[in-house]
């Protein structure tokens, strides 16, 4: 399959309509994706006292991040891909954009990184993380709903991004079921309004 890289001038035009200051980088074009992914691995065996280790190859070539205005995204990815994750990136970007009083999502960037990274002692309580994570993926439900995905196929998905957003690769923001029982309220108000 072809990189993303290859349809680039698209992806970055579908990328500004969702906001004009969103750059799309591959992982490798930066240090930031790198640095990161080894911080979460680190947090990760810290606070699950070593019983689990996260895959920092795994998340390099996995997951997506979007850090204020500049996305970054496996080169390995296809171009559906990164257009299928760019609403829930964009989303955060939005989101740093209101923490940052609407001048720039950048200038957001710290009260979002503040807010997100503020539940990481104790586990279970990084409700600001489970908020930003929800309030994306629903952006990404909206997208997948005007895609005609079928609504089986999104709930599905819906209890995967759950039980990820409650569990390790995001330090363990709520407890599962409280997280799952939420995501699926939040999903199907998605399919049904």
């Amino acid at each position: 399959m072809p990189s993303w890289t290859e349809d680039r001038p698209r992806l970055e035009e579908m990328a500004r309509r969702i906001h004009p200051s969103i750059r799309l980088y591959t992982k490798e074009e930066s240090f930031l994706p790198k640095l990161l992914g080894k911080l979460l691995c680190l947090f990760v065996t810290i606070f699950t006292l070593g019983f689990k280790s996260y895959d920092y190859e795994g998340f390099m070539k996995r997951f997506a991040q979007g850090i204020g205005p500049w996305h970054f995204y496996p080169k390995e990815w296809t171009a559906w891909q990164v257009e299928s994750t760019l609403p829930h990136e964009g989303q955060h970007t939005r989101q740093g954009l209101y923490c940052g009083f609407g001048i720039h999502p950048a200038v957001g960037l710290p009260i979002w990184g503040l807010l997100y990274l503020l539940g990481l002692l104790p586990i279970g309580l990084a409700i600001f993380r489970f908020i930003f994570e929800l309030d994306a993926d629903i952006a990404g439900w909206k997208h997948m709903r005007e895609l005609n995905i079928a609504p089986d196929y999104i709930r599905f998905r819906a209890d995967q991004r759950a039980a990820s957003v409650c569990g390790p690769a995001y330090l363990f923001s709520i407890p599962k079921p409280i997280g799952l029982k939420i995501y699926r309220w939040a999903v199907n108000k998605v399919l049904n309004g």
